[in-house]
């Protein structure tokens, strides 16, 4: 589930609870930052990205916490201890620091809602890309972020018979939050691959559609140019807000200042001849 309201994770927990007694959840705080710099290096100033540094491009998920993060090894470094109050630090995925040729001990700038981030890199870790849990590349420790507006990102593990009852109470609770049904999607991707087979399944000119945020890689046997095209869908609110906008074309000016109340209705249209009368 993604968009909680950070104020919020009591009341998000009992209430899974409450519908699925046997869930098991994992709550992470959620937010967006840009890499700028590490080291001595600004990444406005590359001519060309480092290969395979992907996460360099746009904004990337982060994330602080306080303990280990499931799904990571520690690999370098320590971890910071609980109630830490000094200056930022980060842990870096083990990858990443190879790829970019960093350290514990070096430095790293993150832009987290316009403001620009340096901490030291604390600690490496092996992350299990293959699980469907969070993984990031930067994890912060909790001073650093804690206090910035963010929102909280779930997985929820239940029972399936409970899905439909919790979907509608956290729908129903938490109306700007998403919900993705994350087994079914992975059921939808294996019977593709079953059907038509993994390593037959993307040939020249072939196009694959991946629900949205869903994680995803490739390997190329040569080289190759892929492109990701994305679509945003609109929200139900701006559906009827353009919706409502369109049949207000072809309303007169009677209906347009109408105004309901009950059984009983008044009529503004003299509101509008007044004010064109005075050429308004």
């Amino acid at each position: 589930m993604l968009d909680i309201p950070s104020e919020s994770r009591d009341r998000f927990a009992a209430l899974v609870k409450r519908e699925a007694p046997e869930a098991k959840l994992n709550i992470v705080p959620s937010l967006r930052g840009t890499i700028t710099a590490y080291g001595k290096q600004r990444v406005a100033d590359l001519e060309t990205l480092p290969e395979g540094a992907w996460f360099l491009r746009g904004e990337r998920g982060v994330t602080y916490a306080d303990t280990l993060p499931q799904g990571s090894e520690l690999v370098a470094g320590q971890w910071w201890p609980k109630a830490y109050a000094g200056p930022p630090l980060v842990s870096l995925d083990r990858e990443a620091a190879r790829i970019l040729n960093l350290r514990v001990g070096d430095t790293m700038t993150v832009s987290i809602l316009g403001r620009e981030i340096e901490a030291r890199i604390a600690s490496l870790r092996q992350v299990n890309w293959d699980t469907m849990g969070f993984n990031y590349v930067l994890v912060f420790s909790p001073n650093t972020l804690a206090a910035a507006p963010h929102s909280l990102t779930s997985t929820i593990d239940m029972d399936a018979k409970h899905e439909g009852a919790v979907s509608r109470a956290l729908l129903t609770t938490f109306p700007s939050a998403s919900i993705i049904a994350v087994s079914e999607v992975i059921g939808q991707v294996r019977t593709i691959l079953d059907q038509m087979g993994a390593e037959s399944l993307l040939g020249h000119g072939d196009m694959l559609y991946l629900p949205p945020r869903l994680a995803h890689f490739g390997i190329a046997e040569n080289d190759c140019m892929t492109y990701s095209v994305g679509f945003r869908a609109p929200s139900a609110a701006e559906v009827l807000t353009h919706f409502t906008d369109f049949l207000g074309q072809f309303l007169t000016d009677e209906e347009r200042y109408m105004v309901y109340e009950g059984n009983a209705r008044r009529v503004f249209s003299r509101l509008d001849t007044a004010l064109k009368a005075k050429g308004l």
